[in-house]
């Protein structure tokens, strides 16, 4: 399968505590793919993103109800972000199905395993 590139009810669901998916990243064909973790309030989410190659994802968390994520709506949105290469860790405020966005900044393309695990 591929991710869906935007947030949403299409964003492809992750299910469970722990989680480990593989996918593609384009800089030129397709920069961002897009998930949803189901969080209830309280629950910690610790996130990375690894890689083979040189390609390094960024990882950005939206909130519950996020449709896109353009970056016109990343100011009133996002919750935390982590530049290339960094896991990203968030204790959830509220609950609902965040959005867990993953993207290629720089030029290249290759494969990447994202890891999720959830925690109370």
């Amino acid at each position: 399968y591929e991710p869906n590139d935007e947030g949403g009810a299409g964003a492809y669901p992750l299910f469970g505590f722990r989680r480990e998916v593989e996918a593609t990243l384009d800089y030129w064909n397709d920069r961002d793919d897009v998930y949803r973790v189901y969080l209830r309030k309280g629950d910690r989410l610790a996130t990375s993103a690894g890689t083979t190659t040189s390609l390094r994802p960024a990882l950005a968390l939206w909130r519950p109800g996020t449709e896109t994520v353009t970056a016109a709506a990343a100011p009133v949105r996002r919750l935390a972000s982590r530049p290339p290469g960094a896991a990203l860790a968030y204790g959830a405020r509220a609950t609902g199905w965040y959005i867990l966005h993953v993207r290629v900044t720089r030029p290249g393309a290759g494969l990447y395993r994202l890891a999720v695990v959830k925690s109370r």
